[in-house]
């Protein structure tokens, strides 16, 4: 028998990756044969990432949004096409608040799934929500390649989350580095691939929306959470040895200018469409990473924290560890005849064992 519905709960800030992944597992969920919802909770911090203007608490907030001004319409339009997206293939439940709200009127379903991307960070939000403190006594509760986010967990979360997780039936985590802070929690788990790289490059390919601007160009795509000098020195390396013009997504009105072209009002299917069409793709971002070996395309990956091991879990999983690289970026060589084939191979063995987990958990 398989359940009939699924609620997932995950965070759906204003980022490629976190809403791409949500997609995602609903999209797997929903080929096991069962009806699945995004629990529709974003939480104080994913719904100031939507609007253009920060709330001021401090002067920084201030020339932050002074900066915002500049770019204010194309800023504006992004955040409309993440919602867009968002309305379009979320089948939101009714909007949540806070714990209270959710204790005391849950959100029904047979199961509920917490995950994927940095749900049990707390450096960037800690909430029992995340660890389903909530919902039917009868049902079936399980995490989906939580990310911890980081290869410690500050040990002020040791007590409360070591207990919250007594609410799960089973746990599985993204990252390899995860599973030794489990252990320390007093839990078991497994490890799964993030839910991105459950579906293949044609279904990806069906809710792409080209960027009208770029069609028919040849670029390097960079798409960088955090930039420093050393960076943009290497972005400019990589462009004179190519010759190619260099598109940068921008992330954050604060970061350092750059790059021939740069896009503020990407939407989740254009951002898709950007690295399936990229020459070469250069990002410090997890999904970014994700997209760029599923496309099969040329690209370095950036570690910019040391302390934060997904990137370096991903590729050393996938066998392309030599995509990585650490500060301070030098000796970079761009592949011009990548070879996938042991890291498909590594990818399809993770994705079967990942979908048995999803299966093993959706059905009795």
């Amino acid at each position: 028998m398989i359940f009939k519905s699924v609620g997932i709960i995950t965070k759906m800030s204003k980022n490629f990756g976190a809403v791409l992944q949500a997609f995602a597992l609903k999209t797997a969920v929903e080929k096991l044969g069962c009806e699945a919802r995004i629990i529709n909770y974003n939480g104080a911090i994913g719904n100031e990432t939507y609007q253009v203007l920060k709330k001021i608490d401090s002067i920084q907030d201030i020339k932050t949004n002074i900066l915002s001004i500049k770019h204010y319409n194309e800023i504006k339009r992004g955040s409309f096409k993440f919602q867009s997206f968002r309305d379009r293939y979320f089948s939101l439940t009714d909007p949540y608040i806070c714990l209270d709200d959710f204790r005391k009127n849950p959100p029904r379903f047979d199961t509920y799934i917490v995950g994927s991307d940095q749900v049990w960070n707390p450096s960037i939000l800690f909430s029992p929500v995340y660890f389903l403190d909530f919902g039917e006594k009868n049902a079936k509760k399980i995490s989906y390649a939580a990310s911890f986010g980081n290869n410690y967990l500050d040990s002020n979360y040791f007590n409360p989350i070591s207990t919250l997780l007594l609410n799960l039936d089973d746990i599985s985590i993204r990252e390899k580095s995860g599973i030794p802070i489990l252990h320390e929690l007093g839990y078991n788990g497994k490890v799964v691939l993030d839910p991105t790289l459950l579906l293949n490059v044609q279904e990806w390919r069906t809710i792409e929306i080209e960027y009208s601007r770029l069609v028919g160009h040849k670029y390097i795509l960079c798409y960088f959470l955090h930039v420093n000098q050393e960076i943009i020195h290497t972005v400019e390396y990589i462009k004179k040895e190519t010759g190619l013009d260099v598109v940068n997504i921008a992330t954050n009105v604060r970061l350092p200018r750059f790059g021939d072209t740069i896009l503020w009002d990407v939407g989740p299917e254009e951002f898709v469409w950007l690295i399936d069409n990229a020459e070469i793709v250069l990002t410090s971002s997890f999904h970014g990473t994700v997209f760029s070996f599923l496309f099969q395309k040329k690209f370095v990956s950036f570690r910019i924290n040391c302390k934060d091991s997904r990137l370096y879990d991903l590729l050393n999983d996938l066998a392309i560890l030599d995509r990585l690289v650490d500060y301070p970026y030098t000796d970079i060589r761009i592949n011009n005849n990548p070879c996938f084939i042991n890291a498909i191979d590594n990818h399809n063995k993770r994705k079967e064992e990942s979908l048995r987990f999803l299966a093993d958990n959706l059905t009795v």
